[in-house]
C-alpha cells in the first residue's frame, strides 16, 4: 500500500497514491491567498509596495490639487498628466530590457530611495516660496522616470519569489492590493488635505518610499538574473528591444493588451484632468471630494482583482481577458 502525504482527501475509499516530490511541492503550493501571502520574500515586497502605493495614490491627489490651486488651469493640469506619462513612452522598452542585466533587489531600493528625495523636493522649494510650474514638470518627470524603473525590476522579479502556479494568484493579490489603497489613499488624501494642508502630504509619501525600502532589504533571494552581465554592447540592448518588439508584434494577445491599454489610457486622460474642476466648480466639493471621486475610479478594478484571483487559475488568458 503506499501512501500520499497531503491534507486533500481523496475521491476514491482505499485508494492511495504515493508521489513524487515534486508534485508534494505542487500541492503545499497550490493557488490561494493565504498560501501565496505565507511566502516571506513575496510578502516583504507586498507589504512594502502596500504601503508605498498608499502614500503615492495620496501624493497624486495632492499634486494635481497642488497644481490646480497653483495655475487654476485645465491646460498647466494636462502637462502634469504629460510629463508624467512620457517615461513609461520613452523610457518603458529601454527599461524593460536594462534591468534584467541589474540586482532587480538592490535596483529597486535604490529606486524607493532616490523616490524618497525627489519628492521632498516639493515641501522644500514651497516653503522658500521656490516653487514654479517648470518645478512640477520637472519633477513628476523624474518620479514617473524612477516608477517606470521600479515596476520593470519588480514584474521581472515576481516570478523569482513565488511558484509558478502561484503566479496569477500573486499578480492578481498585488492588483488587488493597489486598488485598495488607491480608493483608500484618494479618499483619505482629499481628508488629509483639509487637516493638515496640501504640501504636507508629500512628507507622508516620502515616508513610503523609505518604508517601501526597508521591506525590500528582507528579501532573501537574490535579483540578479543567471548569467546576467551589465557588460553588453549598446547593439545587444538595441538587438534585445527589437526582439521585444518583434515578439509583441507576432503575439496576438500582447497586441490586443498593448492596443486596449492605450484606448483606456487615452480615455482616462482627460478624466483625470476635468475631476478636480469638477469637484471644484460644481459640485463645490473641493479636495475631499476630488479624493473621493478618484476613488470610485479604483472600485471596479478592485472588484475585477478579486474575482481574477477566484478563477484565474481555471481559466486561459485569453478568456479571462
Amino acid at each position: 500500500m503506499f501512501e500520499i502525504r497531503t491534507k486533500r482527501k481523496l475521491p476514491c475509499r482505499g485508494v492511495t497514491l504515493k508521489l513524487e516530490p515534486e508534485a508534494e511541492l505542487y500541492l503545499d503550493r497550490a493557488p490561494g491567498f493565504l498560501t501565496v501571502l505565507r511566502n516571506r520574500d513575496f510578502f516583504a515586497l507586498w507589504i512594502g509596495q502596500t504601503v508605498s502605493v498608499l502614500g503615492n495614490n495620496s501624493h497624486f491627489i495632492a499634486l494635481v490639487w497642488l497644481t490646480y490651486a497653483i495655475s487654476g488651469s485645465p491646460l498647466d493640469l494636462g502637462l502634469v498628466m504629460m510629463f508624467s506619462s512620457l517615461p513609461p513612452l520613452l523610457f518603458g522598452l529601454f527599461m524593460g530590457v536594462y534591468v534584467d542585466l541589474w540586482d532587480r533587489k538592490r535596483l529597486m531600493i535604490l529606486c524607493d530611495i532616490f523616490r524618497c528625495f525627489v519628492v521632498l523636493m516639493f515641501p522644500l522649494l514651497y516653503y522658500f516660496g521656490l516653487l514654479r510650474l517648470a518645478h512640477i514638470y520637472l519633477i513628476t518627470f523624474l518620479l514617473s522616470s524612477l516608477q517606470v524603473l521600479f515596476e520593470s525590476a519588480q514584474g521581472s522579479f515576481v516570478p523569482n519569489l513565488v511558484a509558478r502556479p502561484q503566479l496569477v494568484v500573486a499578480n492578481s493579490i498585488s492588483q488587488m492590493t493597489s486598488q485598495v489603497t488607491n480608493i483608500i489613499g484618494s479618499a483619505l488624501a482629499g481628508v488629509l488635505i483639509l487637516l493638515i494642508g496640501n504640501i504636507n502630504i508629500f512628507y507622508l509619501d516620502s515616508f513610503s518610499f523609505l518604508f517601501s525600502a526597508a521591506s525590500l532589504s528582507f528579501i532573501t533571494r537574490s535579483g540578479r538574473v543567471a548569467g546576467a552581465t551589465l557588460s553588453v554592447s549598446g547593439r545587444e540592448i538595441l538587438h534585445r528591444m527589437k526582439e521585444g518588439m518583434r515578439l509583441m508584434a507576432n503575439t496576438e494577445l500582447i497586441l490586443i493588451l498593448t492596443i486596449t491599454m492605450a484606448i483606456m489610457n487615452f480615455a482616462l486622460g482627460p478624466v483625470n484632468v476635468l475631476f478636480p474642476i469638477l469637484s471644484e466648480k460644481i459640485l463645490q466639493a473641493g479636495a475631499a471630494g476630488f479624493g473621493f471621486l478618484m476613488s470610485g475610479l479604483s472600485f471596479g478594478m478592485l472588484i475585477g482583482a478579486i474575482v481574477v484571483g477566484k478563477v484565474g487559475s481555471r481559466l486561459t488568458k485569453g478568456k479571462l481577458t
